[in-house]
């Protein structure tokens, strides 16, 4: 079997849509699903422990993320499908023949995102009809949904980055030969980055938890007591802080000691360079205001904080589009002309704009409320 012969057909001569286009909103669609998926990762199983905490102030936040986790899963599923879709469009051939290496293991996370999703609704309503603790048993299924979402991300990171790996596919191919067929039981250990990229994702989900549970506590709480803001705000520090240093030193594994030193070299050249500077340091800026704010995280700061954590999620979102294209461009060349899908796209775009419209009326009505709420008290 050749490497060619993996690669399917010869490569597509055009583009459903102008190449641009395509990674716009792959990058805003992932932007937008790191944001509630972050939430899944590490926010779950953050609000498990502080649901039994002795202290009413975590346990009441520890609650609250709970009540609204199954809403917060079906944005991050949902939100997902934008950039996968995208992804598809702009590299198919590479995309298609990597989850068809490693076929099973793919389809495994539809199961076990039910499974997960299944598991969360449980523990959330034991949890509100019996309590905040629950039983050792609803403990366990809520802690067995939180390794199943991490190790979905996982298996993900294993697709994404075999995608790039071109070189690696004929002997993946050749391990698992079954008369010319493969048997899709192949895995994506061999590559160095691929660790490192998953471990700087529950980083940066770290960083967005301690985010949330902030704006929770200076926006959407207008009747907590300044002690309670204090104590939630020097939790969220302390979680913002553990996330900037694991995102510092798995950032620096990933790229000084497992990157394709070609690809680095590109990294730090202009006009990149600024962009991966820019990656590295935007963290220090949420990180700064948690560590000025005190017990009057009140007016625009809450909002500042979030923005600020949503800008340093945009620029990680921004570099890895530029590493998985480098990464591609050492094997392929990728089609320049575009033959338009009107119908598709537009249809696309009218239920795009019409849901993400939705969700900022929704969000807006929420903050709304809040105001009101917090004019109200003396």
């Amino acid at each position: 079997m050749m490497l060619v012969d993996l690669i399917d057909v010869p490569a597509p001569s055009s583009l459903p849509a102008p190449y641009g286009l395509l990674l716009f909103f792959k990058v805003f669609g992932f932007t937008l699903h790191m944001i509630f998926m972050n939430l899944v990762y590490v926010g779950w199983p953050v609000a498990l422990v502080l649901a039994r905490h002795r202290n009413p102030v975590y346990r009441d936040a520890g609650r609250r993320l709970i009540r609204r986790m199954p809403v917060i899963i079906a944005l991050a599923v949902n939100t997902g499908i934008v950039p996968l879709l995208f992804l598809q469009a702009a590299y198919g051939r590479w995309f298609y023949t990597a989850t068809i290496l490693m076929a099973w293991p793919w389809f495994a996370m539809i199961p076990m995102l039910v499974g997960a999703y299944a598991g969360v609704y449980y523990s959330v309503r034991v949890m509100e009809s019996d309590g905040v603790k629950g039983s050792r048993w609803t403990s366990m299924v809520g802690w067995a949904s939180a390794l199943g979402f991490l190790f979905i991300g996982h298996l993900f990171s294993h697709g994404l980055s075999l995608m790039t790996r071109v070189n690696a596919w004929e002997s993946i191919a050749r391990g698992q030969d079954v008369a010319g067929s493969v048997m899709g039981l192949g895995w994506n250990f061999g590559d160095p980055t691929l660790i490192p990229r998953w471990l700087l994702m529950i980083a940066l989900a770290l960083m967005t938890t301690g985010v949330y549970f902030a704006v929770d506590a200076g926006l959407f709480q207008p009747a907590l007591e300044s002690p309670a803001v204090s104590r939630l705000l020097r939790f969220s520090w302390g979680l913002y802080t553990l996330g900037m240093v694991a995102f510092a030193v798995t950032g620096s594994v990933y790229i000084f000691y497992t990157l394709d030193p070609a690809i680095r070299g590109v990294l730090f050249e202009a006009p990149w360079s600024f962009l991966t500077v820019a990656t590295a340091v935007v963290p220090g800026i949420p990180w700064s205001m948690l560590t000025l704010a005190r017990s009057r995280f009140r007016g625009w700061l809450p909002g500042l904080v979030g923005a600020g954590q949503v800008l340093v999620l945009t620029l990680n979102a921004v570099s890895r589009q530029l590493v998985q294209h480098l990464e591609l461009l050492r094997f392929v060349r990728l089609p320049s002309a575009v033959q338009p899908w009107t119908g598709p796209f537009m249809i696309f775009l009218v239920l795009f704009v019409a849901g993400t419209g939705l969700i900022g009326w929704m969000i807006h009505r929420v903050y709304r409320d809040v105001m009101d709420a917090r004019r109200k008290i003396p």
